[in-house]
């Protein structure tokens, strides 16, 4: 069975399910409760690495089809409304910004790795606060009758 990585959309958590293929879908938030959206692995999403290069065949779970290579991979994500996944740019700022923390900081000094985990907190916990508060700027204009 393959384990798969989901998002909660009502606390924004990433977590981890090992389940059925045909399950997928039902996958429940550990912290709230909530059904988890799939997201694809970064492995998944930039194909298996082989003997010179990289290899976009295979069955995609995501787009339930056989895929042939990169771009018949393109096209088919392409009819269905979908595109690649992309980190958000701020997280992604702080994870390197906490990796060359870690990289540089002295072997045995906590403070310093434990410092580069709270910028990466601290980003997810920014971006998430925004995501949150345009959720309900949403609701609101559309409970107003304003889109």
């Amino acid at each position: 069975m393959p384990n798969y990585q989901y998002e909660c959309p009502r606390c924004l958590v990433w977590f981890e399910d090992f389940m059925p293929h045909e399950l997928m879908d039902k996958a429940v938030c550990p912290e709230c409760g909530a059904f988890g959206e799939y997201r694809p692995s970064r492995f998944f999403a930039q194909g298996d690495t082989v003997a010179g290069g990289v290899q976009y065949t295979g069955f995609d779970p995501v787009l339930k089809t056989e895929i042939h290579g990169k771009q018949h991979r393109k096209k088919v994500m392409k009819e269905q409304g979908l595109k690649e996944y992309e980190p958000n740019q701020e997280i992604k700022k702080a994870r390197d910004e906490a990796k060359y923390i870690r990289k540089h900081s002295p072997r045995g000094d906590y403070n310093a790795r434990i410092a580069g985990g709270n910028l990466v907190f601290g980003a997810r916990d920014k971006v998430a606060k925004r995501h949150l508060s345009e959720k309900i700027d949403k609701v609101y204009s559309d409970a107003l009758g304003k889109s």
